[in-house]
C-alpha cells in the first residue's frame, strides 16, 4: 500500500529517523509472515535516501497527513518483520499516528509494549497473527479513540489484568472488536452491551465461561458476533426484532441451548447461521426458509426435530444439519439450491429415496453426505457424470459406478502409513470453513466383521455383503487392479463369475458367498 501524499510543513528528519529506527531494530525473515503475498515493505526504505529534501511519506507502509506531513499511518502487515519490539523505539514517538498495522508477522513470542499507550490518537490498532505473548499491557486502556482493535491469533497473549471488562469500560467507542484466540478466560462483561456504535465482535476460543448476556443480541449495529469454541459459555437465543442488523451469527463449540425462535425467520440480512455443537432442542423453524440472504447454515451436533428445513434455492452455499433428529423424506426442493457445495445430511432419520435431479447439482457440489439415514433407490447420476466430489458417503453404493473409481486402479502406492481422509476448506469473503473427514468402516473378511476407526490409505477393498445386489458382476470390476479384499457375499447376484477378477495382481481375500 503507498500513500504519496505531499506535506507542506513538517520535521521531515524527525519522521524519517522515527520510521528507519524501526526497520533497524527488526529482521526481514520471510518466514515471519503466512500470507502468501507478503512482501518486506520495509527493505526498500533506505534506497529512498535520507539527505536532505528527502520523504518518507511515499514509503511503502506509510502514510502522512496531506495538510501537515506527520506520519498518521503504518501499513505493515504481512511485511515478513520478525525480532521484538521494546518501548524504547522510536515507533512510539510518532504521536500522530492514527492507524497501526503490525498483522501477520513474527514478535518472537514477546510482550506487547507498554510504549503503545502514548499513541493517544490511535483509531486503529492492528497486531493480529503477530506471535505476541504475554499480558497484555494496561496501557492499551489509555487509547480511548480506538474504534478498531483486532488482537487476535496471538495463543499466548493474556487479557485477565487488565480484563476484559476493564477494556470494554476504557475503550468505548470500539466498532469492531477482535480478539479470537486471546487467553480471557472469563465471563463476558454486561458491559460489552453498552458499546452502542459496536457493529463486529470476534471472541472465538478465549477460554470464556458463565452466560452470555442477552442485551448484547439487540445492539443496535452489532452485524457479526462469532463466540465460537468456548465450551463452557452458556447462553439461549431470545427473540429477535425486524430491525436487528445481524448478519452473522457464529456459536459453533459453546453450551448455548434451548429452541430456536421462530422469529430467527426475522433476519433479513443473515447471511452466515453456524450453531453446530451445542445443545439446541425443538423443531427447526421454518422461517429459516424465509431468510433472502442465507448462504451458511450449519447445524450439526444438536438434537434437533422435525423435517429438513427448506432454503432460498439461489443463495446457499453450505447446508450441514448432521447428527440431529430429523425425520421426513429428502424434498426435491434441494435440487433447486444451484450454488450449493456442501450438502451434509448425516445420520438423521431420514427416509424415501434420494432425488434423482440431485444430478443438477454436479457441477457446484464438493461435498455430499448421506449416510445414516434410511434412504433408498439408485444412486443420482451426479455420482456418475463428470463432478466436483472431495467428498461423497451415501451409505450403501451399488457395483455400477465401479468404472468411475479410478483410486482403486492404482497399484504403486507410496511406503509411508497415512490414514484415508479429507480436508475439504471453503473460504468466503469473513468465513473459512475448514473440516477433517476422517474415513471410517466395518468390514466383513472372511465371515469376520471388524470396524476400522481408521483406515490406511494403502488398504483398497470392497465389501458389498449382506445387501440384496441382483445381476451379473460386472466385468468392470477387473479394472480396479489395486484391490486387496473383494467381499460380495450374502446377495441375490447371478450368471457366470467374470474373468476380469483374474486382472486384479493384488487380490488377497474374495468373497462371493
Amino acid at each position: 500500500m503507498n500513500f504519496t501524499n505531499q506535506p507542506k510543513s513538517v520535521n521531515i528528519k524527525t519522521n524519517i529517523d522515527a520510521i528507519t529506527n524501526i526497520q533497524a531494530k527488526l529482521l526481514i525473515d520471510g518466514h515471519a509472515s503466512g500470507d502468501p503475498s507478503a512482501y518486506p515493505k520495509v527493505a526498500m526504505w533506505n534506497s529512498h535516501g535520507e539527505g536532505e529534501g528527502s520523504d518518507c511519506c511515499p514509503w511503502d507502509g506509510v502514510e502522512c497527513d496531506r495538510e501537515t506531513g506527520h506520519v498518521i499511518g503504518l501499513h505493515l502487515a504481512s511485511s515478513c518483520l520478525y525480532g521484538s519490539i521494546n518501548s524504547s523505539n522510536t515507533l512510539f514517538s510518532l504521536v500522530h499516528l492514527r492507524r497501526l498495522d503490525l498483522s501477520n508477522n513474527h514478535f518472537n513470542d514477546s510482550e506487547i509494549p507498554f510504549g503503545v499507550g502514548q499513541l493517544l490518537r490511535l483509531r486503529s490498532l492492528n497486531l493480529s497473527d503477530s506471535a505476541f505473548a504475554g499480558q497484555i499491557p494496561s496501557e492499551l486502556l489509555a487509547l480511548s479513540n480506538l474504534v478498531f482493535l483486532d488482537l487476535s491469533a496471538n495463543p499466548m497473549l493474556q487479557l485477565q489484568k487488565p480484563s476484559l471488562r476493564n477494556l470494554v469500560q476504557n475503550v468505548a467507542h470500539l466498532k469492531k472488536l477482535r480478539l479470537s484466540e486471546v487467553n480471557i478466560s472469563s465471563t463476558i462483561p454486561h458491559e460489552l452491551a453498552n458499546l452502542s456504535s459496536l457493529t463486529t465482535l470476534f471472541l472465538r476460543e478465549c477460554g470464556l465461561h458463565g452466560e452470555f448476556p442477552m442485551n448484547i443480541f439487540q445492539l443496535p449495529s452489532l452485524k457479526i458476533l462469532n463466540v465460537s469454541y468456548n465450551p463452557d459459555l452458556i447462553g439461549y437465543l431470545p427473540e429477535f426484532q425486524e430491525t436487528s442488523p445481524l448478519k452473522e451469527l457464529h456459536l459453533y463449540g459453546t453450551s448455548f441451548s434451548g429452541e430456536l425462535p421462530t422469529s430467527i425467520g426475522r433476519f433479513g440480512s443473515l447471511t452466515e447461521l453456524d450453531i453446530c455443537s451445542c445443545n439446541f432442542t425443538g423443531l427447526v423453524p421454518s422461517p429459516l426458509g424465509h431468510l433472502p440472504q442465507l448462504s451458511i447454515l450449519m447445524l450439526d451436533s444438536n438434537m434437533l426435530q422435525g423435517p429438513l428445513p427448506i432454503l432460498p434455492p439461489s443463495t446457499i452455499e453450505y447446508y450441514s444439519v448432521s447428527r440431529n433428529k430429523l425425520i421426513g423424506e429428502f424434498s426435491p426442493l434441494i435440487c433447486n439450491m444451484s450454488s450449493l457445495m456442501l450438502l451434509d445430511l448425516s445420520s438423521n432419520n431420514l427416509s424415501g429415496r434420494i432425488p434423482q435431479c440431485l444430478a443438477n447439482l454436479s457441477k457446484s457440489l464438493s461435498i455430499l453426505d448421506l449416510g445414516s439415514n434410511s434412504l433408498d433407490g439408485p444412486i443420482p447420476q451426479t455420482c456418475t457424470v463428470p463432478n466436483n466430489f472431495k467428498v461423497i458417503d451415501l451409505g450403501d453404493l451399488p457395483s455400477e459406478n465401479f468404472q468411475n473409481w479410478d483410486a482403486m486402479k492404482l497399484t504403486d502406492i507410496a511406503n509411508d502409513l497415512r490414514y484415508m481422509q479429507a480436508r475439504p476448506e471453503f473460504q468466503v469473503p469473513g468465513y473459512e470453513w475448514i473440516a477433517r473427514y476422517m474415513y471410517s468402516m466395518t468390514m466383513t473378511n472372511r465371515g469376520m466383521q471388524r470396524f476400522y476407526e481408521k483406515i490406511p490409505d494403502i488398504f483398497i477393498a470392497i465389501d458389498f455383503s449382506g445387501n440384496n445386489f441382483k445381476g451379473q458382476i460386472p466385468t468392470s470390476i477387473g479394472n480396479l487392479k489395486g484391490l486387496h479384499l473383494l467381499n460380495l457375499g450374502d446377495n441375490n447376484l447371478t450368471g457366470h463369475i467374470t474373468s476380469s477378477l483374474g486382472n486384479i495382481p493384488q487380490l488377497e481375500s474374495l468373497d462371493l458367498s
